[in-house]
């Protein structure tokens, strides 16, 4: 059991939670691990539970633990900086902040769209699409859950090409797709679906920043609607340069 000095008139939840830093400090503990519960802190430091809540509490009001009721109170991590942009990639974004990219293809699905999807796309009332469905990762965690629309006729190869590649880029170019850029990116937050919230491993009560979005080719020709889902506790969104805010 770590020792307080309760004769030095510092707060003993104030001396947790010194305890707690000096741990993050020293990298006992690194962004995104568990950190002790108040029942854990209470027995560990010989205190009651009130006072090891008001440290976790504390630590959560100045952003340094991330508290969910029901769930086990984690080390918040550091937001990833994600850059909205024309040519919006996700593994360049992310290795340009230093972060290691990941996507994990979760499956495919072959549909018949109608509005506003097949508006989207520019056909009529109703499109055959294939929808891919992936969750990206920044450093092994997931930040973003995305559904991409490709027109089934201009994309016949789409699920075989990402599921190898895991890559859109590859899918375009396997489709003679020399330039594609994004022409509209729509910004909006809502609470989280159950898939959202499995596939982000996030509470149900956290929102999920949402950006969907419409790609041509370089003939202007649309060939792919898509809907991101953001934890909003994991990435800030940038629409310009985002070094402006450093």
């Amino acid at each position: 059991m770590t020792c307080l000095d309760r004769d030095s008139g510092l707060p003993l939840w104030r001396q947790i939670k010194d305890a707690l830093l000096e741990d993050i400090t020293a990298q006992a503990l690194k962004p995104g691990d568990p950190i002790p519960t108040a029942g854990q802190l209470a027995k560990r430091f010989g205190v009651n539970l009130h006072t090891a809540r008001r440290a976790l509490t504390e630590l959560k009001s100045e952003g340094v633990v991330r508290l969910e009721r029901g769930r086990i109170p984690l080390l918040q991590t550091e937001l990833v900086r994600y850059q909205i942009s024309d040519h919006t990639r996700f593994r360049q974004n992310l290795l340009k902040r230093g972060r290691k990219p990941q996507n994990s293809f979760i499956g495919n699905e072959i549909l018949t769209a109608g509005p506003p999807i097949s508006d989207l796309l520019g056909f009529g009332q109703r499109v055959r699409v294939v929808r891919l469905t992936m969750v990206g990762h920044a450093d092994d965690i997931p930040i973003s859950i995305g559904k991409s629309y490709l027109p089934l006729n201009l994309f016949p190869d789409a699920a075989e090409v990402f599921d190898r590649t895991l890559s859109m880029s590859s899918v375009w170019k396997h489709h003679g797709v020399k330039e594609y850029r994004r022409i509209s990116t729509r910004i909006t937050s809502r609470m989280p679906t159950d898939e959202e919230t499995r596939y982000l491993q996030q509470s149900k009560i956290q929102p999920v920043i949402v950006t969907d979005y419409v790609d041509i080719d370089e003939d202007g020709r649309r060939i792919g609607y898509a809907e991101t889902s953001f934890s909003a506790e994991r990435v800030q969104l940038f629409v310009g340069e985002d070094s402006v805010f450093d």
